[in-house]
């Protein structure tokens, strides 16, 4: 029920004992992490930066961080940084398709076409119904002239 003075619903207290220990590093790491992704997923790039950074400080073969702090510089028109995290991430775990495509993404953005192209294809052999991939293969495919060929990656 609203109150009229604020406009806001009276809400329960939050139960933080679901959290776990909040004065375990493994807990707040954790926090931080779906923090961070929270603040991507939102648009505040510049919050989900800081963040993943500090994962990054305490733990830097976090794959979710460096993935996390590649998307940011991706979003942020900073694709020669992107690469740097996601060839991290990449060496932690070769068969992630997102962080394939996303590189892929960041070669496209640096004229890396011919790379860009393998990395695509990695990213739908791992994951055949990733759109993502298919629709930048196709636009490489469009832009290089193979019209026949990229109709059938759109």
């Amino acid at each position: 029920m609203a109150s009229p003075a604020n406009g806001f619903a009276k809400s329960r207290p939050v139960d933080f004992s679901s959290f776990g220990n909040l004065s375990d590093p493994k807990t707040l790491h954790l926090l931080k992490r779906g923090l961070a992704s929270r603040c991507l997923q939102k648009g505040f790039h510049a919050e989900a930066e800081r963040l993943y950074r500090e994962l990054l400080e305490a733990d830097p073969a976090d794959h979710d961080g460096l993935q996390g702090l590649g998307a940011v510089c991706l979003l942020e028109q900073r694709p020669d940084e992107a690469v740097h995290w996601f060839v991290k991430a990449l060496a932690l775990r070769t068969d992630c398709p997102e962080v394939i495509s996303n590189l892929g993404t960041a070669y496209h953005r640096l004229g890396r076409l011919a790379d860009a192209k393998i990395l695509y294809r990695q990213a739908m052999a791992l994951k055949p119904d990733y759109a993502d991939p298919c629709c930048n293969l196709g636009c490489i495919l469009q832009e290089e002239g193979s019209i026949a060929e990229a109709m059938d990656w759109h």
